[in-house]
């Protein structure tokens, strides 16, 4: 998975997550994917799924993808705290690792729930995105992450089953501003 930009890891039970790391890391190298990693309601005999984005360089210049790949303590984002990198780039493309609520100094869960985790997330990404493109300030954020696979399917299991979306925590997204 050396050329991996982006892992998409879905996983039934976020109770097996240290025992899919301790296999995901195996096929790792220097400088991993970025990765987002879900719990999702997958189907009786499915534990985990997994889509992989790979760059497919045009040459054999190694130079051309970048990984950001923090470990330690800092004050502006979060460290790793699994097998990824906060971010990959190629070209001018950046795909950043899912985010959370951690408070980087110290590495723990904000406290004050979604109004809280949500602004603060967004913030590392933000951060992570600056610090691997200095240079461009001002950012044109395309949604491909999955993020938006996670309210689409949300916003489509409350057309299914109403009063489903309560359970996702979100409002049913605008298709316009995706």
């Amino acid at each position: 998975m050396c050329d991996g930009m982006i892992v998409h890891l879905f996983v039934k039970n976020m109770d097996d997550f240290a025992k899919i790391n301790a296999v995901y890391k195996t096929f790792l190298r220097v400088n991993p994917p970025a990765r987002a990693c879900i719990q999702l309601n997958l189907p009786e005999d499915i534990a985990i799924q997994v889509d992989c984005l790979v760059y497919a360089a045009q040459s054999t210049d190694t130079s051309v993808r970048e990984a950001m790949h923090v470990q330690s303590i800092s004050h502006w984002a979060p460290a790793n705290i699994g097998p990824y990198s906060q971010a990959t780039k190629a070209g001018d493309t950046i795909f950043v690792s899912g985010s959370i609520g951690l408070w980087p100094p110290t590495m723990s869960m904000i406290q004050g729930g979604i109004s809280q985790e949500a602004p603060l997330s967004l913030q590392h990404v933000e951060r992570v995105i600056t610090a691997l493109n200095p240079e461009q300030r001002q950012h044109r954020v395309r949604p491909i992450s999955s993020v938006v696979d996670v309210l689409h399917h949300c916003a489509c299991a409350a057309q299914e089953r109403p009063g489903r979306m309560a359970c996702c925590g979100i409002g049913k997204p605008d298709p316009t501003s995706v």
